[in-house]
């Protein structure tokens, strides 16, 4: 136990990560706009990530698929019903005013990472949950000397959040954790966390470039998305614990309607 001492007594050092990872995806989210990296600003912007009136959400399912692997290599519980809610706050760069993320049903629930501590034993950091959610866009400060750009191309890119228990007592169980995480979310293998199945052909990186962090909370969920999300869920494991194609009826998702 880590203990630092203080005026009116010793304190515990209790940690835990919240670790945001860009998913990799042609597509963003909830929209069929392109998410290439480097491009002019305000390029790869659909209508619904500029929040026009009446535009829908539509699910992309090969972000959800991407969380599902990185459930199944946490040890995680794959829920099949996950919902969306609604995260309100004002940004610049938040066109809709709030952004869709996950709350009390998140398509990812508890799981573990095993790390190697120095005396050679090993500890379980517990995993809270992983759930989906949007970025939002970029606020430009140094092009003007009294004016802010927003770029919305990052608006809607798909976002995977790793939350792990508070189980960690220094920063040294927090560097191995993440040295222990971030090989298998890249598609690398690693000595306890295997990321992607190696036994699937479609062994891939599920994470792109740096993660950006959010921090209040939302309302309003979306029942129609939740059951959607759970017809691809569902598909997506029986699909990985067979082996075989399976089908679902699902509309397909669709870059061109956008």
């Amino acid at each position: 136990m880590s203990l630092i001492k203080g005026e009116t007594g010793d304190w515990e050092i209790v940690l835990g990560l919240e670790v945001h990872a860009q998913v990799i995806s042609e597509a963003k989210l909830f929209s069929g706009a392109p998410t290439t990296f480097g491009a002019d600003p305000n390029t790869q912007v659909s209508l619904v990530d500029a929040a026009m009136p009446g535009m829908l959400p539509v699910i992309n399912e090969r972000c959800v698929e991407q969380a599902v692997r990185t459930g199944l290599g946490l040890n995680a519980q794959i829920h099949l019903r996950s919902v969306f809610d609604r995260k309100n706050y004002f940004y610049a760069d938040l066109p809709a005013g709030y952004q869709i993320s996950q709350f009390k049903d998140p398509i990812v629930g508890e799981g573990v990472v095993e790390i190697d501590l120095p005396d050679g034993t090993t500890k379980n950091i517990g995993i809270e949950r992983l759930h989906l959610e949007q970025d939002a866009g970029k606020s430009l400060h140094d092009q003007h000397p009294s004016q802010t750009y927003v770029d919305l191309n990052r608006s809607g890119v798909a976002l995977m959040e790793i939350v792990s228990r508070p189980d960690m007592r220094n920063a040294d169980m927090v560097m191995r954790q993440a040295r222990q995480l971030l090989p298998g979310l890249k598609g690398e293998p690693a000595s306890k966390w295997m990321g992607p199945r190696p036994s699937h052909p479609d062994s891939k990186p599920v994470i792109g470039r740096s993660p950006r962090h959010r921090n209040v909370f939302f309302a309003f969920g979306h029942d129609h998305l939740g059951l959607t999300m759970a017809g691809i869920t569902g598909k997506l494991i029986a699909e990985l614990a067979t082996g075989k194609p399976t089908t679902v009826d699902l509309a397909p998702f669709r870059p061109d309607r956008f």
